[in-house]
């Protein structure tokens, strides 16, 4: 994008925004150097501002606005970075403060949070002018990434790591069979770890390759009952228009469970995502994967997934989800076959001062077509999960982002090993490359 139109657009509609500029403040200094900046001259808007200290909220915004401008137009984006950041802290529902910070974050190659910022932004009250800068950024952002990387870890305490039930005995038919301990709810503390790495490569014609690994793992103490699954992916993206991709690939997956192999898993996916107006975005993803488990076929079988999912930012600071899963497991016995499915409610709202709350609401089910040896009828299981989720915009740990999550689930189901309540906190840590 051309810079004298952005720093044109910057200076002749953006100066005074989000209402920091209204109301009776002190004239001079900050008037004074607001005009330097217009004059293209930030060397004396700073020395204007050198020992200025805002007695009003409305100075504070002014102050921060004047100082990212100051460094935007000596191209020192990186040093803008913290001003905007305090600024949207100030006025999480300000558009053009977000899009800025968007456009700070784009040319310092940190695209994950610019797309962030600038979605955010688009829900909000741009001009036709600025959407289209809105719509710039994220094209050649597609357009330029050739590769995407993800490392979290997290600590999570549960109540039942196992998600066992709690009851000592169970029936089936007239006999009653007293549970051991290990088949009981059991307390633990996990350590949740994930990596992955993808590369994109451009072929040309809005064709872009897609060669993924990703790992995710969750260590216990009880080594029986750790867990880790790794999968491998190779697929296209095809970009329809700046506005819709359609993926397609296939899946290799693995899946350990007490340190050994529980099952494999290879299969193929479809996907299409698209912008819905300026504040929606819709995404559906079709799945088969033919499963095997070692040393029980019984359960080996096709895979069928279908997830739905549309999220909608009412403001930029407030953020709507829905999604829903639907899958059907086809087996090779019938105990081991039939529908499951979820579906998810959630928003994320950011207040004044950076902290960002979240939580959603989750109800799924699992049905099996026959009965098992450890009931007189298939198995029915119903799980409702409420999560909370909570993080600060602005603070981070060497690039990492702490957010901390509480969550309860409870599954009623009518064979009562299935039947159980877990609480869990999660205070984990993410960072995207």
């Amino acid at each position: 994008m051309e810079r004298r139109s952005i720093r044109s657009w910057l200076l002749a509609g953006a100066v005074v925004l989000c209402g920091l500029g209204t109301g009776a403040v002190r004239a001079g200094t900050l008037d004074d150097a607001e005009a330097a900046l217009r004059a293209q001259a930030p060397q004396r808007a700073a020395a204007l501002l050198q020992g200025f200290s805002p007695a009003t909220p409305q100075e504070r915004g002014r102050m921060l606005w004047a100082l990212a401008v100051i460094e935007m137009q000596q191209d020192r984006f990186a040093a803008a970075i913290p001003h905007l950041e305090a600024l949207v802290v100030l006025a999480p529902d300000d558009a053009s403060v977000r899009l800025e910070l968007g456009r700070a974050y784009f040319m310092t190659q940190a695209d994950g949070a610019a797309r962030k910022q600038i979605a955010a932004a688009q829900a909000g009250n741009l001009s036709a002018t600025e959407r289209g800068y809105a719509e710039q950024f994220l094209q050649q952002m597609a357009e330029r990434k050739t590769s995407e990387t993800y490392l979290s870890f997290a600590l999570i305490p549960e109540s039942n790591a196992v998600k066992r039930t709690s009851a000592e005995t169970m029936d089936i038919g007239a006999l009653t069979f007293r549970l051991n301990a290990n088949a009981r709810k059991q307390a633990g503390v996990g350590l949740r770890l994930g990596f992955g790495h993808t590369l994109l490569p451009r072929l040309g014609n809005g064709l872009q390759g897609r060669l993924g690994l990703h790992f995710d793992g969750k260590l216990y103490r009880q080594s029986d009952i750790s867990e880790a699954t790794i999968t491998a992916e190779a697929g296209l993206d095809k970009t329809l228009s700046p506005r819709a991709v359609l993926r397609g690939g296939v899946l290799a997956q693995l899946r350990f469970l007490g340190g050994r192999e529980y099952s494999r898993g290879l299969g193929g996916y479809l996907s299409y995502s698209a912008s819905i107006g300026t504040a929606g975005r819709f995404d559906a993803r079709a799945e088969v994967m033919k499963l095997t488990y070692p040393g029980y076929s019984g359960a080996d079988g096709l895979r069928s997934t279908l997830s739905l999912g549309y999220r909608h930012a009412v403001s930029p600071s407030l953020v709507l989800t829905g999604n829903v899963v639907l899958s059907y497991m086809d087996a090779n016995l019938a105990r081991d076959s039939g529908p499951s499915g979820a579906l998810t409610l959630g928003l994320e709202k950011a207040f004044d001062g950076g902290f960002v709350l979240a939580g959603s609401v989750t109800k799924g089910f699992l049905r099996r077509e026959a009965r098992s040896a450890l009931s007189v009828n298939p198995r029915r299981d119903d799980l409702s999960v409420i999560t909370l989720r909570a993080y600060h915009s602005r603070f981070q740990i060497k690039g990492f982002a702490p957010t901390l999550e509480i969550s309860h689930e409870r599954q009623k189901s009518n064979i009562v090993l299935n039947d159980y309540a877990n609480t869990r906190v999660s205070i984990g840590f993410t960072k995207r490359f």
